[in-house]
């Protein structure tokens, strides 16, 4: 039975459709009342009809009326509405254009610009220009505008507004042509002005034309005149040269590129003998000689080839050949000029017998001159040597009488005949150096020096002319300075010993205290030199400018009443300024009348590799106060003291030094007072002090006066005075006042020679192996040494020639030879050749040579023969007391024969190591004592490894350089033996001698293995 619906589904689907059709009704009332606007498209579902609700009739009017093409799209970009501007735009029919997709009338290559503004709208306007493609595949360039929309039911809605851009485009090029045209017709109009301004101007010109011809013909007229005078004046000129090539008195040839002469002047004649019709037309090479004469040719040739230029433009001596066949040596340049294209060469050939006559002459002068040079420095060393003879006697003889018993005016008399004998040898010297300086035959030394012990020595020469003359002398060497650099010693001293001994002449004799300093400071630091400024000032009578400009002048001083009152030869900063020279400084002074003088001496000098402190430093640690002005030396004993490792502190008001110490914590603390006041308030510092017994303060007093050694006044107090105080000395009293350092330890370590020791007999001597051998011919210079040897409490035999000092040698009796160089029969030099070479087997002698020539290279000459040492005279107690220490054997002499001198020195060692040789360095104290053994210990067994290395793979110099390492602080810490063995191999390393390192190798590692084994217990 068939299922129809209900009655109510009827109804119900009635009353639906009813609704439906009320709707649409009211839909197409809308539509054609014109309160909406319908839009079919037809999509995937179907047609469908979307209404716009709320446009009113005049807006659609609007829209539909416009030139612009409006549209509106869906978010999908379906055009859901175009006016007929937009169909017309792309000339397609309105009925295709809705309902398409927007991106089908887009152009490829544009559509990548709209497809943003869409995806990302803002809801604001976006406008974009692009491309268009028409119906028929045309393009138009259209500018768009894209709105937002939101209209009802659909959720996402664009409003476009396309503008045409054909015809404004179009436009733009009609003007951009019209522009042109314009532009073009101004330019017409501006060449058609030119034009007639052109054909105005021509009149004109051709009036000027008309003027300037009738100018022309007159300077022609003129100037043709003017060529007739030049040519006269050519012909003239011409003329006047010919005048002066046929007076000249060299020759003036001239020659084609044949070699053909085409020319010679008058000249060729006086000297070569040829007449002018001889030359002319003949080949140059006539003139020549051999091989030149044969090869000119070929010469020639090559140069026109090629290019290739022998003597052209270049002037050079030849020999010419005279018609007589005479030889006469010229001079001859060559020019080469081009006339029209062809080559042309000038020779000019100068007569030089005149100048070849002169310059032999002045050969012969200068050899004359060079053999009376020779014959001066000859003469004056014979001088130096005979006036230092006498002078070895005098100074030797004074120098033995100053150790006797005398009283006070003998003592004064004495010293007066030292420092005269001096003074005259300080004269000798400045005139033998001033005339090596004039010859050039001054050698300046390089050696590794301490500029330290350099400048001390320097000033300890002038403290006894500072005493006399009551001139306070101070020194300082900043502690930065290279322990060690390259350098000349002797000459360094030298030019210090002279400002110094002018500076103190120069501040002697006024009202006011003399004062005179040495200072030497770094200036300029590089790795591989360093360069200092040695400044030397004074308070004394100073100059005025036109002193200075003259005061380096040899032979001068400022006035003459100065060489009346100060004396001197003047020739003292003419030396210095000469020695500064030629080792590329520069001297300099600063100074003003009544003001005192400074003078300046920079010098470089270059770095040696940086060793180890040989000791360590006393004062490591120790907090110290230094109170005083900065016109004393508290400053410079702040700087010592902080170099050291000390803990400094400053004040600069003694009366701010109680206050300092009432601060301090407890323990040791030294106070440097830098004073030379007379109403220093000592004790009441010291009481100060002793109110705080926890802080352990002492004090380090520092005066003026000329005693050179701390002197310990009581338990808190050491007294030192700052006349030529040391860095050595401050640290030494420093240390002495914290109690590290005792007096005793070091005190005695002095160069000076007061007691007369007695010597051994003949017998003992040569038993000893100390019997020393003299040889030298002066008898008041034997007598001389005889007894300063024995006021050292040596035995001696002398000779008078070094013949019987050879035969007396060969006895094998003596320890070590003096002997003076110039003796009759045979000298120092053939004495020590003669020994050398017979001493092979044997023992090696110790020879020092002993001689007044002063001259330069004679040190090194000795060496040279097999000399070990020199002493020049006149000779101190003190120089011979140390040569004698340093080279003289100790110890018994009972093995004859071949024994070597380290193993006598062994024997009189029954120790491996003399700890009381560090302990004369550094102190007693154990402690300090064994940890520099223990690190001594521990670098021996480390360059030992090192050495043996060296000694296996044949490196004598790396050997030698590692024995002298160990050389110098072996014998530091008194392991003499071991030092003597690290000597000797030092020595064959320098020579390349493997052998001999081999040799000695197995000593050397018994005697280490001693110092060790006594090291470990100790």
């Amino acid at each position: 039975m068939p299922n129809y619906p209900t009655s109510e589904k009827l109804l119900a689907d009635n009353r639906d459709l009813r609704a439906r059709l009320e709707k649409a009704e009211a839909t197409l009332s809308e539509i054609f009342s014109g309160e909406s606007d319908a839009l079919f498209v037809t999509g995937a579902a179907g047609a469908q009809i979307f209404t716009l609700k709320g446009t009113d009739q005049s807006y659609r009017l609007l829209i539909e009326n416009m030139s612009e093409g409006a549209l509106t799209l869906s978010a999908e970009g379906v055009i859901l509405y175009a006016n007929q501007s937009f169909a017309e735009i792309l000339k397609t029919p309105l009925e295709k254009v809705i309902g398409a997709t927007f991106s089908t009338f887009i152009a490829p290559d544009s559509r990548k610009i709209l497809q943003p503004l869409l995806d990302n709208g803002s809801g604001g306007k976006r406008r974009v220009q692009l491309e268009l493609v028409t119906g028929n595949g045309a393009r138009v360039p259209v500018s768009l505008s894209v709105n937002d929309l939101f209209i009802h039911e659909i959720s996402a809605v664009f409003c476009l507004v396309a503008t045409d851009l054909t015809e404004q485009i179009r436009n733009e090029e009609v003007l951009a042509s019209e522009k042109l045209a314009q532009e073009l017709l101004a330019a017409a109009n501006q060449s058609r002005r030119a034009l007639l301004s052109v054909i105005e101007d021509r009149k004109q010109a051709e009036e000027s034309l008309r003027q300037l011809n009738e100018e022309l013909e007159q300077k022609v007229s003129s100037r043709t005149a003017a060529l007739e005078q030049t040519n006269l004046d050519i012909s003239k000129k011409e003329e006047e040269i010919r005048s002066v090539v046929d007076h000249m008195m060299d020759c003036v040839i001239t020659i084609n590129d044949q070699g053909i002469i085409l020319s010679a002047n008058p000249a060729v004649e006086k000297i070569l003998g040829y007449s002018h019709d001889e030359v002319i037309g003949e080949n140059v090479s006539m003139l020549m000689l051999e091989p030149d004469h044969s090869a000119h040719d070929s010469y020639l040739d090559r140069h026109m080839r090629t290019g290739e230029t022998r003597i052209i433009g270049i002037g050079r001596e030849i020999v010419g050949k005279s018609k007589s066949g005479e030889l006469i040596p010229m001079e001859l340049s060559i020019s080469e000029y081009l006339v029209q294209g062809a080559r042309y060469f000038t020779g000019i050939l100068r007569d030089i017998r005149e100048r070849k006559r002169i310059t032999l002459a002045m050969e012969q002068a200068m050899l004359k001159a060079e053999k009376a040079n020779r014959a001066k420095s000859e003469f004056l060393a014979a001088m130096s040597h005979e006036i230092r003879t006498p002078m070895n006697g005098v100074i030797g003889m004074v120098d033995v009488l100053q150790q006797s018993s005398l009283n006070g005016a003998q003592t004064e008399m004495a010293n007066i005949i030292h420092d005269s004998a001096f003074a005259l040898l300080s004269i000798i010297d400045d005139i033998l150096d001033f005339s090596k300086i004039e010859a050039g035959k001054l050698q300046i030394e390089s050696v590794p020096m301490s500029i330290a012990d350099v400048v001390e020595s320097a000033c300890e020469t002038m403290s006894h002319i500072a005493l006399h003359k009551d001139v306070e002398l101070t020194l300082f060497t900043d502690p930065g300075i290279p322990a060690q650099v390259m350098g000349d010693p002797g000459r360094l001293r030298q030019i210090l010993v002279n400002l110094t001994n002018n500076a103190v002449k120069f501040s002697s004799g006024q009202t006011r205290q003399g004062k005179v300093s040495v200072r030497t400071l770094p200036t300029e630091s590089t790795a591989e030199q360093v360069k200092l400024e040695f400044r030397v000032t004074d308070n004394g009578i100073g100059m005025d400018a036109a002193t200075q400009a003259r005061l380096f002048t040899p032979f001068s001083q400022a006035n003459s009443s100065t060489t009346r009152t100060y004396g001197g030869t003047g020739l003292g900063l003419a030396i210095s300024r000469q020695l500064v020279n030629i080792k590329g400084g520069d001297i300099s002074v600063q100074s003003e009348p009544g003001k005192g003088s400074v003078f300046i001496v920079r010098l470089a000098f270059q770095r040696v590799p940086e060793q180890p402190e040989a000791t360590p430093s006393l004062v490591a640690g120790l907090n110290c106060l230094v109170a005083g002005g900065s016109e004393g030396l508290a400053d410079d004993i702040g700087a010592y003291l902080v170099h050291a490792g000390a803990k400094v502190e400053r004040q600069a008001e003694l009366a701010a030094v109680k206050e300092w110490i009432a601060k301090r914590p407890p323990g040791m603390c030294i106070v440097v007072v830098d004073t030379a006041a007379a109403n220093l308030p000592l004790d009441q510092l010291r009481a100060a002090a002793r109110a705080h017994p926890a802080q352990q303060t002492h004090f380090v007093v520092i005066r003026r006066g000329q005693r050179r050694k701390p002197r310990v006044e009581e338990d808190d107090l050491v007294l030192v005075d700052g006349n030529l105080l040391s860095r050595k000395v401050l640290l030494k009293a420093v240390a002495v006042a914290s109690g590290r350092v005792k007096v005793s330890d070091w005190q005695a370590v002095t160069g000076e020679v007061k007691t007369v020791l007695t010597p051994l007999s003949r017998e003992e001597a040569r038993q000893q192996g100390s019997l020393i051998l003299v040889a030298e011919d002066n008898e008041i210079n034997q007598k001389v040494v005889l007894q300063q040897l024995k006021l050292l409490g040596q035995t001696a035999d002398i000779v008078g020639n070094g013949r019987d000092a050879l035969e007396l040698w060969q006895s094998g009796d003596y320890g070590i030879l003096i002997t003076d160089l110039h003796m009759p029969e045979m000298d120092g030099y053939e004495l020590t050749t003669s020994i050398r070479s017979a001493e092979t087997g044997k023992t090696r002698i110790p020879i020092i040579a002993f001689t007044a020539n002063a001259l330069k290279g004679e040190a090194a000459h000795c060496r040279e023969v097999g000399m070990d040492d020199y002493l020049s005279k006149p000779v101190q107690l003190v120089s011979l007391k140390a040569m004698l220490d340093k080279w003289l054997p100790r110890g018994s002499h009972e093995n004859e024969g071949d024994v070597p001198m380290v193993n006598r020195l062994q024997a009189s060692s029954p120790l491996p190591v003399d700890v009381n040789v560090l302990k004369a360095l550094i102190g007693d104290d154990e402690a300090a004592i064994r940890e520099f053994l223990h690190d001594f210990r521990l670098s021996a067994a480390k360059i030992a490894a090192e050495l043996r290395t060296a000694c296996a793979s044949g490196q004598a110099a790396t050997a030698g350089a590692l024995a002298h390492k160990l050389k110098s602080s072996s014998r530091s810490v008194g392991a003499m033996a071991l030092g003597e063995l690290c000597a000797g191999m030092e020595q064959a390393g320098k020579a390349g001698n493997n052998k001999a390192l081999a040799a000695l190798l197995p000593k050397f590692e018994q005697e280490l293995a001693s110092v060790a084994h006594f090291l470990e217990g100790y």
